[in-house]
């Protein structure tokens, strides 16, 4: 597990810590809640993934900020809490603690990580390790990305079990030629 020094040391000062209060009553006591009260949550990588602005006020549902931007949401989603953007919403479902995307397009699902823990460790490793995609030709750049997918996939298998990994995506846009330098 990464600790909040960790965090603060490749991030800066851009670690949002929740307040006690901002923690819903179904993740206090739990790891989710330790971890946004202890650890943090980068606020962005790159521009890839951001922390919502507004975490330390309190976490919304899904289901409400849906209703506050007037769109639907599906039944399964509607009770996780809201922590994060990167296209569509990042979600924890409270109950196993999963981290979950919501597909704005679609209205389709992914799991992100299994807890998280396994996020934020991830966030670590992408920050920390992103500078290897500078100054590369494509068949280096293949092959960095390939080492930091499995980085990745040594924190939580299981967010790998598809084709159709978030982490794959974020590695795909952290090293695409906006972000890199030459």
């Amino acid at each position: 597990m990464v600790s909040h020094e960790s965090l603060v040391e490749v991030f800066g000062q851009d670690v949002v810590l929740l307040s006690p209060q901002a923690v819903p009553r179904e993740l206090q006591g739990q790891p989710a809640g330790q971890t946004l009260t202890h650890t943090g949550l980068p606020k962005n990588l790159l521009d890839a993934i951001s922390s919502l602005p507004d975490l330390d006020d309190g976490l919304k549902t899904y289901g409400e900020h849906c209703a506050d931007v007037g769109v639907e949401s599906s039944g399964r989603t509607q009770g996780m809490y809201r922590i994060g953007y990167a296209g569509g919403s990042i979600l924890i479902d409270p109950g196993a603690g999963g981290i979950y995307y919501a597909a704005p397009e679609d209205g389709s699902t992914l799991r992100i990580n299994t807890s998280i823990d396994k996020y934020v460790e991830a966030l670590y490793i992408l920050e920390k390790e992103r500078g290897r995609f500078d100054f590369l030709d494509e068949e280096d750049l293949a092959l960095q990305r390939q080492e930091i997918s499995d980085l990745l996939r040594e924190v939580d298998e299981a967010a790998w079990v598809t084709g159709h990994s978030f982490w794959r995506w974020v590695i795909g846009q952290i090293s695409a030629d906006d972000y890199r330098v030459f």
